[in-house]
């Protein structure tokens, strides 16, 4: 559905097969961060200690956490967002590169600032009238609406984007926008609702912080400067805004991980 004018009935078009396959990740995609800690093992994560230095040393980095802790590490790779490196206050000694901050200081985070929803259904009833789920707007506080429902089929959701105003609101008056404007568009069924569940991106310290400027979408994402180990080859800048495929998504996020892992087991000589 394309949706112009609230007034107005909404657009109905086909959606063609999208050249870049697309898949659900069965058990949802924390299972991709699941797995990742299994294999690490969970004595070997540690959580809660943000990290305040970075410092070279003759043959390790020294890294310190907020808790005053000092790890030595042979390499470090950093995953956070390359402007949140900067707006965290990490300080490295020596400092990095001018060139690599002023790029790291307008590389946008993508759907930093956004909010995320899902409205959760007893059944698709969308499919059983026809529809995909997919919704377009220029007119309601969604602008961005997909079927959601797990791999199981067993749980049903749309879930989407609202608008850049809707963070004025209240969680409760989103909620009635929302579920009002699905059921403008998809019926008295869409009112009855299991649950609303949301999340204001910028709300999070660590994946949002204010540019004090204008910076575009996608804005550096995968930058080539990104792909320089630095540190004498120590500390390597990791995660989906570098990647330069798919820069900002969860496949982005993958290429990076891969494309690191490479490149460190190259260094290292281990397979």
């Amino acid at each position: 559905m394309f949706e112009t004018d609230a007034a107005q009935e909404a657009q109905l078009f086909h959606i063609p097969d999208p050249e870049e396959a697309s898949y659900r990740v069965a058990g949802g995609t924390s299972k991709l961060t699941d797995v990742l800690a299994q294999h690490i093992g969970h004595d070997r994560i540690i959580l809660g200690s943000p990290l305040l230095s970075v410092s070279e040393q003759k043959d390790h980095l020294e890294i310190t956490t907020s808790k005053g802790v000092k790890h030595a590490c042979r390499h470090l790779v950093l995953t956070m967002p390359p402007f949140l490196i900067l707006s965290q206050k990490i300080t490295f000694d020596p400092a990095l590169p001018g060139e690599l901050v002023r790029v790291m200081g307008s590389t946008h985070t993508w759907m930093g600032e956004s909010i995320k929803f899902a409205v959760e259904y007893e059944s698709p009833f969308w499919r059983q009238q026809g529809y995909s789920g997919t919704v377009f707007s220029h007119a309601g506080i969604a602008v961005e609406v997909y079927d959601h429902s797990d791999f199981e089929e067993t749980r049903f959701a749309l879930k989407g984007f609202l608008s850049a105003d809707a963070s004025a609101l209240t969680k409760e008056e989103r909620k009635l926008k929302v579920v009002g404007q699905l059921t403008r568009l998809l019926g008295e069924r869409a009112a009855d609702i299991l649950s609303y569940t949301e999340r204001v991106w910028k709300e999070e310290v660590y994946t949002s912080a204010d540019y004090q400027k204008y910076v575009m979408p996608h804005q550096h994402n995968g930058h080539p400067l990104y792909s320089s180990p630095l540190m004498n080859g120590r500390l390597y800048l990791a995660g989906t805004e570098t990647s330069p495929a798919f820069g900002g998504y969860m496949d982005g996020a993958v290429h990076s991980g891969i494309a690191t892992a490479h490149r460190l087991a190259n260094k290292t000589g281990e397979a």
